[in-house]
């Protein structure tokens, strides 16, 4: 192997110094000791190798850099006689720090090239925030309120905000984002924070929708929506969109949409708290349509402070069957769902009161919740507190519409 030495002083003396110290013999050893160098150029042993490193470099000739042929940098003095391959493992695909950085920074480039494409794809389809359809409406007020910036020209990333909630469970929350995004309401920003959208090996553009902020890609009309990105209006959409969902204009219009929105809304929080507790007592959180069918079923007759009490109860019940029985863990939440129906049963029966359970502090009422419940119903967390089929009653709405709403 050949050490090729590069110098950046015109000291004859620290010239000869530093070709010495990385000379090698032709088995591959140092000609001279450090010991050595330092009896023959006057100076301290620990000496030697600062004044080498700081006025010159040396380079492996037998190890290339794949992208531009740049040689192989040695950092320390051990490395020049080593094989190759205790250095670079995969010797013919070794890449440089310069091109490593070089390939990154284009690959930077080439994905907000494509975050940039899909921004604009979006803005030509020129969607007027009215036009959408009522659930989208509402997922995107939420999703303003949760995530919105100061001047209301982007969406922060959803993992910005560590107080609220968006959506009852992640898996929700995920959704609200998609439902906006395939529905051109919302884009990928691509000033998102790096490593937030990517292409994957297959070649496809993929993101993490927990990192990605968001441009808004709606309109308020038809003349802003001609002007495109130059059209968006952050503050004028939220301020509109707010004061149209909070009318009883638009309750009355779409009760049918806005019911349907508020059942997902209560059954993920069911979801939600289900999961909690079984988090609580170490129980598996695998459940399928039983368990969903169940607490809907739950649901359609009391409020989710009460359906609280009996997932509390039937998960309580479950521990204990596992403790006395000794059986698989799963076994022992799949329980959960008869004994909520059975419950529900005997309550039937015998005209029990279900006592209701206050919220959770760990699982607070979250934005989409409060635009659904607080906002367009005008109820106090009713969401919570009522059961559905009262909060959707015609006299009760009556009631809500005599309201001093906006």
């Amino acid at each position: 192997m050949y050490i090729d030495v590069a110098v950046n002083t015109d000291d004859e003396r620290i010239v000869e110094l530093a070709r010495r110290y990385w000379e090698l013999t032709d088995e591959g050893k140092f000609m001279y000791s450090v010991a050595e160098l330092a009896s023959d150029f006057g100076i301290k042993s620990h000496q030697v190798t600062k004044v080498v490193k700081e006025n010159s470099s040396a380079f492996r000739t037998d190890i290339t850099c794949s992208g531009c042929g740049e040689c192989y940098l040695l950092t320390k003095r051990t490395d020049a006689n080593q094989p190759f391959y205790r250095l670079v493992p995969r010797h013919e695909d070794w890449t440089c720090q310069d091109c490593l950085e070089e390939e990154a920074q284009v690959q930077r480039d080439f994905e907000r090239n494509n975050a940039e494409k899909s921004k604009s794809n979006s803005l030509a389809q020129k969607v007027i925030c009215w036009e959408a359809d009522v659930q989208h409406q509402v997922f995107f007020l939420a999703f303003l309120k949760y995530s919105g910036d100061e001047s209301l020209s982007r969406i922060l990333p959803l993992g910005n905000n560590r107080v609220d909630l968006l959506a009852p469970t992640t898996e929700m929350t995920f959704e609200v984002v998609r439902q906006l995004l395939h529905n051109d309401i919302i884009s990928v920003d691509p000033n998102s924070p790096e490593g937030a959208y990517f292409f994957n090996d297959d070649g496809e553009f993929r993101l993490y929708l927990d990192r990605c902020a968001w441009k808004i890609t709606t309109f308020i009309n038809q003349d802003n929506a001609e002007l495109g990105e130059q059209g968006i209006d952050g503050p004028a959409l939220y301020t509109v969109l707010d004061k149209h969902l909070s009318s009883d204009q638009f309750l009355k219009e779409n009760i049918d949409d806005i019911q349907e929105v508020a059942w997902e809304v209560v059954q993920k929080e069911a979801i939600a708290f289900l999961e909690h507790v079984l988090t609580e007592r170490g129980l598996p959180q695998r459940f399928g349509e039983m368990t969903h069918h169940v607490l809907r079923k739950a649901l359609e007759k009391y409020s989710l402070a009460q359906v609280y009490r009996m997932i509390w109860q039937a998960a309580r019940n479950a521990s204990d069957y596992l403790v006395r029985n000794n059986v698989p863990k799963q076994q022992a939440a799949n329980t959960i769902p008869r004994s909520i129906d059975g419950y529900m049963e005997r309550a039937k029966a015998n005209g029990w009161e279900v006592s209701p359970f206050r919220r959770n502090f760990n699982l607070p009422q979250s934005t989409l919740a409060r635009v659904v419940f607080n906002q367009i119903l005008g109820t106090d967390d009713g969401g919570f507190h009522t059961p559905i089929y009262r909060l959707f009653d015609k006299e009760e709405l009556e009631v809500f519409s005599q309201d001093d709403r906006v």
